[in-house]
């Protein structure tokens, strides 16, 4: 797959991106994208009711490099495919957000799912206790959720359906269960889960699951206190994504 757009989301994300195509020596064009998401806040807002979003999906053949994690809520109206998406967080959080319509990056994917796209999670293991961790998911749309844990602790997860409802459903291993293996898909990759998970573990996930004619967003993380990442590094790593998107 030749990769002919590369989408950034701010002056730093686009350094990233043509530092990408000039080092690959890549034919991309390259272009800015702004958050789709504040239409619904401000729709809603001034008519208090439903609103419909509207957006230009990305085409297929395409990369997006995002900012970092408060920015990956960008990734919800990016396509209309099911979605993949490695965490190190859930990004299903339930709270009044929720009821207020209000997009956040802590909630997007619950979002993703109302809209009717399957979500498959990939987190870095199933063991959750704090607030970016738990997982709530629209009743109606349960069966087009799955989770998957690099590292897993348990086999069974329990998410929220509401506030007083819950269901139990699988944990299962990504590196060995299918992904949607020939199916056009968005693979939001966020890259604050290898702070947990290495990255050659992350990429070869990728590699195993990118089909020609996918989507690729990739959100950007600020590195650990005391180790905080570098332009350098952001380049290396999105590089090496687009290496395995343009070699299939």
């Amino acid at each position: 797959m030749v990769l002919e757009h590369i989408f950034y989301a701010d002056d730093y994300t686009k350094r990233v991106a043509e530092a990408i195509a000039e080092n690959q020596g890549l034919p991309a064009a390259i272009f800015r994208i702004r958050n789709p998401t504040f239409s619904r806040w401000g729709s809603w807002l001034s008519s208090c009711g439903e609103t419909k979003v509207r957006c230009a999906y990305l085409p297929s053949r395409s990369v997006l490099i995002g900012g970092n994690r408060w920015r990956h809520h960008f990734a919800l109206h990016l396509t209309d495919l099911p979605t993949v998406s490695i965490d190190a967080h859930t990004d299903m959080s339930f709270d009044e957000m929720i009821f207020l319509k209000l997009v956040r990056p802590y909630n997007w994917l619950y979002f993703r799912l109302l809209g009717g796209c399957d979500v498959h999670l990939v987190l870095p293991y199933d063991d959750f206790k704090w607030k970016r961790w738990d997982i709530a998911v629209p009743e109606d749309w349960i069966d087009r959720f799955h989770l998957y844990a690099f590292d897993r602790r348990r086999f069974k997860a329990r998410v929220s359906l509401s506030f007083s409802r819950s269901s139990v459903i699988e944990v299962e291993d990504p590196e060995t269960s299918p992904l949607l293996p020939e199916i056009n898909k968005q693979i939001s990759l966020d890259w604050d889960v290898t702070r947990e998970i290495s990255e050659d573990r992350v990429e070869r996930l990728v590699a195993d699951i990118a089909r020609e004619g996918d989507v690729c967003d990739i959100w950007l993380d600020e590195g650990r206190r005391g180790k905080r990442r570098t332009l350098r590094d952001d380049v290396e790593s999105c590089s090496r994504i687009c290496q395995i998107l343009s070699s299939l």
